[in-house]
């Protein structure tokens, strides 16, 4: 019997190391995971938010709060990538607007100085129609006048210009001797 007890407790030993084996908790998941799986990272966060104290040294409550931030950013940029994009065509929309604004109202002042200018011409052409040329090209056929401009004469000049005589008080001025470089305009008295 005693190998058959020995082989029982061997056998015993055997199926409580392999419940054991079973039994163990698996490895964290990793960031990564947490990144590419999103139940998982919310099921995960579920559980962690229940109860915040207990879970504050928990690996995979830490990857998994990192996976979330990082994918809120990641919306946050998107979203602010389209609202840029968004932003950019209505720019370009309202330039585009404002140019063809610009364009029709030029338009319309050109449609109106045209108008006047062919009301101006209609006004003369009915009252000139007699003085236009026969060929049809629209040029009055008017003669040029004549202009004749007489021949300017130079002024007469009759004032004559009398030479004055200035005299100078030789006494009253004193002749100063010249200075070169270096030379101090008022000389120390001796």
């Amino acid at each position: 019997m005693n190998w058959t007890a020995a082989l029982r407790a061997c056998g015993v030993a055997l199926v409580l190391a392999a419940i054991a084996s079973g039994c163990e908790r698996p490895a964290p998941r990793t960031f990564e995971e947490f990144m590419e799986d999103g139940y998982a990272r919310d099921g995960v966060l579920t559980r962690c938010n229940h109860d915040r104290a207990a879970t504050l040294d928990n690996v995979e409550c830490a990857n998994a709060r990192r996976a979330a931030a990082a994918v809120a950013v990641q919306d946050e940029r998107a979203r602010q990538n389209a609202l840029d994009a968004q932003s950019e065509r209505k720019l370009v929309a309202m330039r585009d607007r404002a140019e063809r604004d610009q364009q029709a109202e030029q338009e319309a002042v050109d449609a109106a100085k045209a108008a006047e200018d062919a009301a101006y011409e209609a006004r003369w052409r009915g009252s000139n129609a007699a003085a236009h040329d026969a060929s049809g090209d629209g040029r009055p056929n008017l003669p040029r006048p004549e202009l004749t401009v007489p021949e300017p004469e130079p002024p007469v000049n009759n004032s004559a210009i009398a030479p004055q005589k200035i005299e100078l008080d030789r006494a009253a001025t004193s002749p100063r001797p010249f200075l070169h470089d270096g030379d101090e305009a008022n000389p120390p008295a001796q």
